[in-house]
């Protein structure tokens, strides 16, 4: 009976600890961030020598207890693409009690191109960050990469029923249904943005881009119509309008818009580029060479630009420039290499051996480095 009032106090003190374990617990697994605390974590410094120099002096401070000299040094790590090393770090911080380490794990995994590891970091960070945009919108993101959109599309729905007033979700869903070729359910989608978010320019220019080119064409007229209303000083909406007139047989309305877009925006790569073929179908190869070459001016990966100039050029028989244009776009562009196979034929036909073989040593390297 001596002992009773201690083992009262033994099992009481038992009963403490167990209550204070499960409370933290319970706060770890509550912890939540703002989108504004998760996108400046996930925002990575770019690489450079005294990044890496901080590396050593961030790696002994890493050695101790302290959280944050760990995350910084992971994080770090990321930014000098040390990704495995990166990941060594993190695995140490307890995620349960710091979600943040699973954010830069995520990271890691995608860079990494691991793409179901990040999907399995994510899932995880959901459950302390159910609400966050930026963890859905990745974790949808993940899903689509590893060629599982319908569980994308789930955890975008997911997030525009909690949060119904932001456009991220529903743009990204957008191109879900898009890549997937659903367009039953594009257009129910674009409706719904359209009652949502009345007079917003971005829904307009999307409507404007996606009936222009789905051949929709009075449901075109009137979006981009109002897109270049709404949002005058992009070159897209303009270009799309003036193709929707050009495929409702308005030649001269659509010319009209087509060359002032290109006038006006004189570094968009569409507007150039739509210029350039409208004046090909003239065959008006001098304008359109111009419009071609202001294109690979400001966009000199443009593959379809160069084609146009090469095409342009060589009607012009402006050869040398031609065979440039063609060799720069030959390697990734099929349709270039179909027509500097046909420009090496009508040479030889009309007895330009020399040309045709400087041509053909040309045409040879093609499409190596696919």
């Amino acid at each position: 009976m001596t002992h009773a009032p201690y083992t009262l106090y033994r099992k009481y003190l038992n009963l403490t600890l167990v209550c204070l374990s499960v409370l933290f617990v319970q706060f770890a697994y509550s912890a939540t961030y703002t989108e504004q605390e998760l996108k400046k974590l996930a925002t990575l410094a770019p690489d450079s020598p005294n990044l890496r120099q901080s590396l050593e002096t961030l790696k002994e401070k890493s050695k101790g207890k302290d959280i944050e000299s760990r995350l910084l040094y992971g994080k770090v790590l990321l930014s000098a693409k040390e990704y495995n090393e990166s990941l060594i770090v993190l695995k140490t911080i307890n995620t349960d009690v710091e979600p943040r380490a699973l954010v830069l794990m995520g990271l890691a995994y995608s860079f990494k191109k691991e793409y179901s590891e990040e999907v399995r970091m994510l899932e995880i960070l959901k459950k302390t960050q159910p609400e966050s945009e930026y963890v859905l919108t990745k974790l949808a993101e993940a899903y689509f990469k590893i060629k599982n959109p319908a569980k994308s599309v789930e955890v975008l729905k997911e997030l525009i029923k909690k949060q119904p007033k932001k456009k991220k979700g529903y743009f990204q869903l957008f191109d879900v249904y898009e890549n997937t070729k659903n367009s039953y359910e594009i257009r129910v989608l674009l409706a719904d943005m359209k009652e949502l978010f009345p007079n917003d320019p971005e829904v307009y220019t999307r409507h404007c881009k996606y009936y222009a080119v789905g051949g929709f064409l009075e449901q075109a007229i009137e979006s981009c119509t109002k897109a270049t209303t709404l949002d005058s000083d992009n070159a897209e909406n303009h270009v799309y309008l003036g193709l929707t007139k050009k495929n409702l047989k308005d030649e001269a309305q659509a010319e009209k818009i087509i060359k002032k877009a290109a006038q006006q925006f004189a570094k968009s790569e569409l507007a150039q580029y739509t210029a350039g073929q409208l004046s090909d179908e003239s065959k008006n190869w001098e304008v359109g060479s111009r419009y071609y070459k202001k294109c690979v001016t400001f966009h000199p990966d443009s593959n379809r630009c160069h084609r146009g100039l090469a095409k342009a050029s060589f009607e012009m028989k402006q050869y040398e420039v031609a065979l440039k244009s063609f060799t720069l776009a030959c390697d990734k562009d099929p349709q270039a290499r179909n027509e500097f196979r046909n420009a090496i034929t009508l040479l030889r036909t009309k007895n330009r051996h020399d040309l045709a073989d400087m041509y053909n040593k040309k045409f040879e390297g093609c499409g190596l480095s696919d």
